[in-house]
């Protein structure tokens, strides 16, 4: 007997009607009748006699059919529970990440590196990038994705580097700012540090702060909406929107303002080969 067969007898009894199950199971009525002749043959006995209406079970139809439900119960939960010990014993890796670089940028990396390993599993953390870097040093995590020059001890790899920008919803100029209501959102204390002092390179007077929002995206439709201007940090946030006036970030002496962008993972990496496998990967793919 196929899982067919049992799915034959189940639908049969609910559809009492062998055109209909036919249907059902996308199969023709006379595929389906040799089918029934061949499970008749097979249990010893005659499942259901055809009437008027369609069919009736007999005794032991209606006992194969009761049974019938429990196997295909049965075989799908050991099919479902086979998948989900599949899952757990697939090796895998805790990765940290900020949420800028989780939304911008790791999907990315994690879709070019599952074409070349689709055995991988991910377990995602999001957080500050200090925070990130401090969970990697203790063996929290094994690996990490950060933006800026966070003291951290590890190993370390350069991914990049991401410019700062300045934006409102209407034509403005550096000189401006002081003038203008600013609109921030949450970073954390290493990135706020370099917002500051970049600020104090330019201005001898203290920003005025007149809105703090939880993230990115709520601080850009802010500024979509006329309430402020905001300096980004990550300019992913903002770079394809063209309802935005937009102003580069330099330093004093004319750089651009940047922040470096590193995959930070464990110093004992080597001793993990599926870390080690995504360390490499990574680093190959971005060569």
């Amino acid at each position: 007997m196929t899982d067919l067969d049992w799915r034959i007898i189940v639908t049969l009894y609910e559809q009492k009607n062998i055109t209909e199950t036919a249907a059902k199971l996308f199969m023709s009525q006379p595929t389906l009748t040799k089918r029934l002749q061949k499970i008749e043959d097979e249990l010893g006995i005659t499942l259901a006699v055809r009437n008027k209406k369609g069919v009736s079970f007999t005794a032991e139809g209606e006992y194969a059919a009761s049974q019938a439900k429990k196997i295909i119960t049965l075989l799908n939960d050991t099919r479902e529970g086979i998948s989900v010990l599949s899952e757990k014993n697939k090796p895998s890796i805790k990765i940290g990440a900020t949420n800028a670089f989780s939304r911008f940028f790791l999907p990315g990396i994690l879709q070019n590196f599952k074409s070349l390993d689709t055995n991988m599993a991910f377990e995602i953390h999001t957080d500050y990038s200090n925070k990130i870097a401090k969970m990697v040093e203790r063996s929290e995590l094994d690996a990490g994705f950060i933006f800026g020059d966070i003291p951290f001890q590890g190993n370390k790899y350069h991914l990049g580097v991401n410019h700062g920008i300045l934006v409102c919803s209407k034509p403005f100029a550096l000189e401006d700012l002081p003038g203008m209501s600013r609109i921030d959102y949450s970073k954390d204390a290493f990135t706020q540090n370099l917002i500051d002092a970049w600020w104090h390179e330019h201005f001898t007077v203290p920003p005025n702060i007149s809105m703090i929002a939880t993230n990115g995206d709520t601080c850009r439709e802010m500024v979509v909406n006329g309430l402020g201007y905001a300096i980004f940090t990550v300019e992913e946030f903002v770079a394809d929107d063209s309802r935005l006036y937009k102003i580069p970030m330099t330093n004093s002496d004319g750089s651009p303002f940047v922040r470096n962008m590193w995959m930070i993972y464990r110093k004992d990496y080597e001793k993990n080969k599926v870390l080690q496998s995504f360390v490499n990967g990574i680093q190959t793919d971005k060569n």
